[in-house]
């Protein structure tokens, strides 16, 4: 179905999702927010998604995480 959707109902569509998700998922929300266009924001996500992992001691996850962040981040502040 998304194939066929117009673009800004499905970036709309990612953008409700994203807002649908409970705190604890800021990887999925940020997932969500990047397929939308709002990188910076998915960026920040996902570097608070690798602080979490982080201090989980998930040091792979971590560094997946924070390489995503830094290819979405298009600010030099977001950086």
């Amino acid at each position: 179905m998304l194939d066929i959707a117009v673009p800004h109902v499905v970036q709309e569509m990612h953008r409700r999702a994203a807002a649908a998700l409970p705190g604890e998922e800021t990887a999925r929300r940020a997932t969500h927010l990047a397929a939308a266009g709002d990188h910076d924001e998915a960026a920040g996500l996902f570097a608070a998604a690798a602080t979490t992992e982080l201090r989980a001691h998930a040091l792979l996850g971590a560094e997946r995480l924070a390489r995503q962040a830094l290819s979405l981040a298009q600010v030099a502040a977001t950086r």
